[in-house]
């Protein structure tokens, strides 16, 4: 991918930074509409620490590959054709590809003056309590369930997009549990969706055979959604980085919130230390956007040409 920049400073640092939100930052929203400038000016500074860059590169450039993959035939014509009205993402690992698909999506709307499609994150949540045995999880797990379907009704009525279809994003279907809450929330408010997945299950080496009948199986378990993955195989390496996430989640909360320490609980004489870690979190979060956002320029571009 491109070298264009390597750092970012701290103006576009606290724009690009994740919010406490369901909603991308201003910025975000900025770059995901196709206004490029924030990215392409970026000037090359050295203030991040380097040793966790070349990690951050290799997870967010692997992508490339991934996404490029799943670029063609009907996910292709629906992303350009505006088949989907809004893009849910799953927090935390699956931001970063919601972020790419959103940008693609919306400079293809772009070219043709389409609106482009909202993007919102959602975060995942664990798998279901095996046979209810643990009555406090499960009144958890039925509690953010029923605050998802809240959510979506509120959502689908500001956006009005009744009768439209979404597009769910993540990195990793394992269990399809996460997945599972999103559709049946959807459902609830009869709304259809697709789903885009950079891995369809956490093994190696990839088998196409195996991931087809794999892939029909999660389909028939997810109400019919159609779902589109990379033939790639392997489990992305943004699976669980917190690093280029820059999000944490509580797995019975709806939205993430940002990979930070509360000053308020630490000493004293460790505030400027925890301070400057939080800096360098975010530091870390807002280059891996961009680098993300630039992979989505280059595929978009890719694609536009065929």
């Amino acid at each position: 991918m491109s070298e264009s920049f390597k750092y970012y400073t701290n103006e576009h640092v606290d724009a690009l930074k994740p919010e406490s939100s369901d909603k991308v930052t201003e910025n975000e929203g900025a770059l995901l509409a196709g206004e490029s400038d924030a990215v392409s000016k970026a000037p090359e500074i050295g203030a991040m620490d380097s040793a966790e860059l070349p990690k951050i590169n290799r997870n967010i450039d692997a992508m490339d590959s991934s996404v490029a993959n799943m670029l063609k035939g009907k996910f292709l014509k629906n992303l350009r054709e505006g088949e989907y009205s809004l893009i849910i993402g799953d927090d935390t690992s699956g931001r970063i590809p919601t972020l790419i698909f959103g940008r693609i999506a919306s400079k293809m709307a772009k070219d043709v003056q389409r609106p482009a499609p909202k993007v919102r994150f959602v975060a995942g949540t664990i798998s279901v309590p095996d046979e209810y045995t643990d009555t406090s999880q499960f009144s958890s797990y039925q509690k953010k369930l029923y605050e998802l379907t809240d959510y979506f009704a509120e959502l689908i009525d500001q956006e009005n997009i009744k009768n439209e279809k979404v597009l769910l994003v993540t990195d990793t279907i394992d269990s399809g549990n996460t997945m599972m809450g999103f559709v049946s929330a959807l459902k609830a408010n009869g709304i259809k969706c697709d789903i885009a997945t950079l891995s369809l299950f956490r093994a190696s080496p990839f088998n196409k055979k195996t991931a087809e009948s794999l892939k029909r199986k999660k389909e028939a378990m997810l109400n019919g959604c159609k779902i589109y993955y990379s033939d790639k195989g392997d489990t992305p390496g943004i699976y669980r980085d917190k690093l280029s996430s820059g999000i944490v989640k509580d797995p019975y909360v709806l939205h993430a919130s940002p990979a930070k320490t509360d000053l308020s609980n630490v000493p004293p004489h460790l505030k400027n230390q925890v301070s400057a870690q939080n800096i360098q979190r975010s530091k870390y979060a807002a280059y891996a956007r961009a680098r993300a956002f630039l992979i989505a320029d280059e595929l978009y571009e890719r694609k536009k040409s065929k």
